[in-house]
């Protein structure tokens, strides 16, 4: 049986399930099965990188889609060429569900980006950020593909302006490499909390009266689905604002105070954790001594639909 012979939208459908490492075995055989594997699309893989890095003066690169180890090695012009007409030998188009990026903070990294991923559509890209130009060039991106879900590793202390420009996203994640000595103004604070769904700051991002702290927990109360953040404040800056709110080292389990619900608290003791609500808006804070002092405590606040 001839099987070029079949109706081309069954070839095509078929072509979906194979491998990336067998369409590039298939395409050998003949001219028929090359046009074949470079004109149909590639189906659906669980996740793919690409990165493109200086290291000591050499830019590298790494390309994985799926099984498949396009290229690692040295970033060349010469090698871009060589990967974006394998590319276009190997598939037309591909569903990804997960997609990691690193780039350069050169612009032809992402030129090349945006053309190795022509015609893909990607559930999630999950962008690795080093300094503000690899930022600018993520939103560009962004910007192009405004319907597409993003997720971000942010490894320095962008100006806080800056993080007002991004998208809404899966999940933001902020942990700078070197020591950070100012903090977020709370005003965009409030407002990373209306537009990112799931943050995370590895470092003391804020500083709370327990007015604004409060007021944290009503932005997310309000602002509707499900939402988290987690950050760290010091630990004399939580005590204060619980006492305020009515939440001692005497509190138990059950307690209410004012608009406080004590849902657990360990009691008189270091090394304290404790959960209370507020609205919609559940705390939980690891590892405080109500003595206070200047550790550093970390703090998780998340809503729920059916809270």
């Amino acid at each position: 049986m001839d099987i070029l012979a079949l109706p081309d939208t069954f070839l095509k459908k078929l072509m979906s399930f194979m491998k990336i490492k067998d369409r590039l075995s298939l395409r050998l055989i003949c001219r028929e099965f090359e046009n074949l594997v470079s004109e149909s699309h590639a189906g659906h893989c669980c996740n793919g990188s690409i990165s493109v890095k200086d290291v000591e003066n050499e830019s590298t690169m790494s390309i994985q889609i799926g099984d498949y180890m396009f290229r690692e090695g040295e970033y060349t012009e010469e090698g871009v060429d060589l990967i974006l007409k394998l590319r276009n030998r190997l598939f037309k188009g591909i569903a990804i569900a997960d997609l990691d990026v690193e780039l350069t903070d050169q612009q032809n990294s992402l030129d090349f980006f945006r053309e190795f991923t022509k015609n893909f559509e990607i559930g999630v890209t999950n962008f690795k950020i080093w300094i503000d130009i690899q930022l600018e060039h993520a939103l560009q991106h962004m910007n192009d593909f405004p319907q597409s879900k993003y997720s971000m590793k942010i490894y320095y202390y962008p100006i806080p302006e800056r993080l007002l420009a991004l998208p809404s996203m899966e999940y933001l994640e902020i942990m700078p490499k070197s020591v950070v000595t100012s903090f977020i103004p709370n005003p965009i604070f409030f407002k990373l909390l209306t537009t990112q769904d799931d943050l995370f700051f590895d470092y003391e991002c804020v500083s709370f009266t327990s007015n604004d702290w409060k007021k944290a927990m009503q932005v997310m109360s309000r602002s509707g689905g499900t939402r988290m953040v987690e950050f760290y404040l010091k630990c004399t800056n939580i005590v204060d604002c619980m006492r305020d709110y009515g939440i001692t080292n005497m509190s138990k389990d059950g307690d209410w105070n004012d608009e406080f619900e004590i849902l657990s608290c360990d009691g008189p003791s270091n090394d304290v954790t404790v959960h209370f609500r507020f609205e919609r808006c559940y705390t939980r804070i690891l590892g405080i001594s109500w003595a206070g002092g200047d550790a550093l405590c970390s703090v998780t606040m998340e809503t729920n639909e059916e809270w």
